[in-house]
């Protein structure tokens, strides 16, 4: 293998620019699993620098402010719910609602970041101030509920549900429940949460076909 000596070169910078994104792509997961555990607020520089064995000075080579820490992890944490739960497998990406549905609570029973995907609570924390962190986390519940309401229309359409279901209450009263479940969960660590939550989905929607 031939090294290249000259720090300055294509190779070089391909190098240290695929390492410094392993190196962020790290830090992200360490602060989603902090956030998701202590809260949003509470996620710091010093504390995270804490947690990955970085000082703080290094972390400011990545991030400049609290701020943009916390956007980062917002927008981590987002990507991580949006590939596991509203994509699905690569394989069959729209595989209809109720595996939607099905992935939505695995990925809550399973505890993909271990103290919750904390986005919701989050978005409630943050509500009453003004900011781009407000503003993001806002943004990703609208996702949330936005994919829902496509799933529903598509569930609609394809005969998956019985015509004539309204994708905006639908999708309003399935994030209802999928957000309790969630909440509960954390509270009580009982999984039996998650087959009441089924025996709710199947009470709203009835008998999914598909």
């Amino acid at each position: 293998m031939t090294i290249d000596a000259n720090p300055g070169s294509d190779s070089g910078r391909r190098s240290e620019s695929k390492q410094g994104q392993q190196t962020l792509a790290a830090i992200l997961t360490a602060a989603g699993e902090l956030a998701s555990k202590e809260g949003l607020e509470q996620l710091s520089m010093r504390r995270l620098a804490a947690a990955v064995g970085m000082s703080k000075s290094g972390l400011y080579a990545h991030f400049t402010s609290k701020e943009e820490l916390q956007l980062a992890t917002i927008e981590h944490v987002r990507e991580v719910f949006e590939a596991k739960v509203l994509r699905g497998p690569a394989d069959d990406p729209d595989s209809g609602l109720g595996a939607l549905l099905e992935r939505w609570l695995d990925f809550f029973e399973h505890r993909v970041f271990p103290g919750g995907c904390f986005l919701v609570v989050s978005a409630v924390e943050f509500a009453t101030r003004q900011g781009p962190v407000t503003a993001a986390l806002a943004a990703a519940i609208d996702r949330e509920i936005t994919a829902l309401q496509e799933s529903i229309q598509r569930a609609n359409e394809t005969g998956e549900l019985r015509p004539g279901r309204d994708p905006s209450q639908t999708a309003f009263e399935l994030h209802s429940i999928l957000t309790n479940t969630h909440a509960l969960f954390q509270v009580k660590r009982d999984p039996a949460v998650f087959d009441r939550a089924r025996a709710a989905i199947h009470k709203l929607l009835g008998t999914l076909h598909g």
